[in-house]
């Protein structure tokens, strides 16, 4: 019988080998030998959870079709699941309603669409102006072709209530060269 704090983790976290306690950004697992699983016995495994279940429905949503169509536009792209941008956007504002600051704190740039929601999710979530900067500040180095680009400043309407004070901001962006 588990205690119910413990939640199991995700196939691809589950090992086999001595019972230990594994700490890894204040996130603890218990790996059993015997059950060969692995448990997190922290709260803090949720984000992990949350990032899967995220990943799970970018997979189910994924369209081959549209993958090869939108690759074509967007030269260089090698991750890509093909994922719709009206879905991602869904997504996105579903986060934002939930506990879109641990999404932001343990999400992967690990391919496009994760990219696309952490942009999205930051226009979404409704959080104050120097928050929002600081979350902004994270994100904008990692924009790395006009599709990320222009999906989620699309989605970043706040700017509308403030336009100087986020000219000023995205300036040194601009100047520093490193984003033509």
């Amino acid at each position: 019988m588990r205690d119910a704090n413990v939640k199991e983790l995700p196939e691809t976290y589950r090992v086999s080998g001595s019972f230990i306690i594994y700490d890894n950004r204040n996130v603890f697992y218990c790996f059993s030998k015997s059950q060969r699983r692995a448990y997190c016995v922290v709260a803090a495994c949720e984000g992990i959870v949350m990032i899967e279940e995220i990943r799970q429905e970018l997979k189910e949503q994924a369209d081959e079709t549209y993958r090869k169509f939108h690759a074509s536009l967007v030269p260089g792209l090698t991750d890509f699941l093909g994922v719709r941008i009206p879905a991602l956007r869904s997504i996105a504002r579903k986060l934002a309603k939930e506990d879109w600051r641990r999404y932001l704190r343990e999400a992967s740039d690990s391919c496009y669409e994760e990219l696309m929601l952490q942009g999205m999710v930051i226009g979404y979530a409704a959080m104050d102006r120097d928050e929002r900067a600081e979350h902004l500040r994270g994100f904008i180095p990692k924009i790395n072709n006009w599709a990320v680009c222009d999906c989620c400043c699309s989605t970043w309407k706040f700017m509308r209530k403030d336009p100087a004070y986020w000219y000023d901001f995205l300036l040194p962006f601009l100047e520093g060269g490193e984003y033509e």
